[in-house]
């Protein structure tokens, strides 16, 4: 029995075995049921800021307040409605980057609340819709403490490596790797 042309038919079985340990390794990673928690907290963060600017533009177009600070403020809440929008869509992926985008992301909402409700001006148009920081806290601090479950964890860590401990994750927040480059290097023997 002659084969296709450009087939090879010991290609087809490791083809096969790679789709299984594919299924295998999929199956394996499914995504706790908390960070639907945290997904639905981020959308409501969003809603917020989306009814900022809204208020926003209101008081630009009839003319309330100084319009420069109405549209610096404009453009900072437009700045964090991006920051909650690009972590929303990044927290699905079970990729360490995500990870660490949605926990910084809650981190970076948490203290511009707070420096936004300092420096609100009565003259901006955000004095017509000023949010609480306990508001926001009670939003964004279940959001991180999401994030910092061992469930949550383990969703995020590479396939075959072990989760790392809690304090590990918390210096990859900064600048520190959670995992060596060189541990993922392939070794051939010759």
């Amino acid at each position: 029995m002659a084969a296709k042309q450009g087939s090879n038919p010991s290609r087809i079985g490791t083809w096969k075995d790679e789709r299984r340990h594919k299924k295998l390794i999929l199956n394996s990673v499914k995504r706790p049921k908390l960070l639907i928690a945290a997904e639905i907290a981020l959308t409501f963060v969003i809603i917020v800021y989306l009814t900022k600017i809204c208020m926003l533009i209101a008081s630009i177009y009839s003319g309330f307040g100084k319009i420069g600070i109405s549209m610096a403020a404009m453009v900072f809440e437009i700045v964090m409605m991006y920051i909650a929008f690009d972590s929303l869509i990044g927290i699905s992926s079970n990729r360490p980057k995500s990870w660490r985008k949605t926990v910084r992301s809650g981190i970076i909402m948490i203290v511009m609340m707070a420096v936004s409700n300092i420096i609100t001006h009565a003259s901006s148009g955000l004095s017509l819709v000023v949010f609480r920081t306990e508001f926001v806290l009670l939003i964004m601090i279940p959001t991180i403490f999401i994030m910092m479950t061992k469930s949550v964890r383990e969703y995020y860590t590479p396939p075959m490596t072990e989760n790392k401990p809690l304090i590990d994750w918390i210096r990859y927040l900064g600048i520190d790797p959670l995992y060596e480059a060189q541990r993922f290097e392939l070794a051939y023997d010759e």
